[in-house]
């Protein structure tokens, strides 16, 4: 009995290192990716240039507006670290949902899809762009959102805020202005 206890309490506490182990926040990842699988599964060759891939190309107006839809369904819905439903979500899990409803895939990380599709300037980001954030010093990429609508020089994003779940912010106000780093053009 003695033994079939410290084997679920090893079971557990290997469970629980598993969870900890995949925090967004505190993991520091090294991943290699040579191939991206694409809608049939079928692996696409390596890329040699980072703005482009096979399942994040210039997209339609109208795909992007979709997918800015979808994300609108989750306002209001709570963070939760790794989380991709209505009762909780995390920052790349939104912009992910959000694509995967039009058809395209995204990576998981805000890192991974901050090197998907076409680099886009500020003053030329539209409604469905992701925006990409860094809050730490050595500049790597570890936020995003996606683009709402634009007004002149006004961009609103939808985001899932660590501390208020997911909501519309100005990309021109200053927090957001300070930490923003670029934007991407993703889809079909």
């Amino acid at each position: 009995m003695l033994k079939c206890i410290s084997g679920f309490r090893m079971l557990f506490v290997i469970g629980l290192c598993a969870l900890a182990f995949t925090a967004c926040k505190t993991r520091k990842t090294v991943t290699s990716y040579k191939y991206l699988i694409t809608e049939d599964k079928k692996p696409a060759p390596p890329s040699t240039n980072n703005t482009t891939t096979n399942s994040a190309s210039t997209t339609t107006a109208t795909s992007r507006n979709s997918a800015v839809k979808e994300a609108e369904s989750y306002l209001g819905t709570p963070y939760r670290y790794g989380g991709i439903g209505k009762n909780g979500i995390d920052c790349s899990g939104l912009t992910q949902k959000a694509y995967k409803a039009t058809g395209v895939n995204l990576g998981r990380s805000a890192l991974d899809q901050s090197k998907q599709g076409k680099l886009i300037q500020r003053k030329n980001l539209q409604a469905g762009d992701l925006v990409f954030f860094s809050a730490k010093n050595n500049g790597k990429i570890d936020h995003v959102g996606m683009v709402t609508a634009v007004k002149g020089d006004d961009v609103t994003f939808i985001h899932a805020s660590s501390s208020k779940g997911v909501r519309h912010d100005k990309l021109n106000v200053g927090y957001w202005r300070n930490l923003f780093k670029h934007g991407r053009r993703v889809g079909n």
